[in-house]
């Protein structure tokens, strides 16, 4: 019986619902639920700014490697330039050394 009143005292009694929530914390359980939803709101514009500044990251990297694969391409045409420079000038330098020392014809 004392449980049955009770609960139409809760559905009937807006102040005793009230009383009875205020004797058992419920408003601090109410304010701590809206603290952790703030806090969770937050939480996901950090994560939202931290995507953001990955995406821009990968882009700037992405330029980077497009840099580094210039370059990579200059320095290759510039190694392959002074190869053939090099192998030039040893061969000019053998011809001269052929002809003028041992009187040889270099043809090739």
């Amino acid at each position: 019986m004392l449980k049955k009143d009770f609960l139409k005292l809760l559905k009937e009694d807006e102040e005793f619902r009230h009383a009875v929530a205020g004797l058992i914390g419920y408003e601090e359980l109410l304010e701590g639920q809206r603290e952790i939803r703030g806090e969770i709101k937050r939480l996901w514009e950090e994560v939202k700014s931290l995507r953001e500044e990955t995406i821009e990251l990968r882009k700037g990297q992405e330029k980077l490697w497009e840099e580094v694969r210039g370059i990579k391409t200059t320095l290759g045409a510039i190694g392959a330039r002074w190869s053939m420079m090099s192998e030039s000038a040893f061969r000019e330098t053998l011809r001269g050394l052929l002809e003028k020392d041992f009187m040889a014809k270099v043809e090739k």
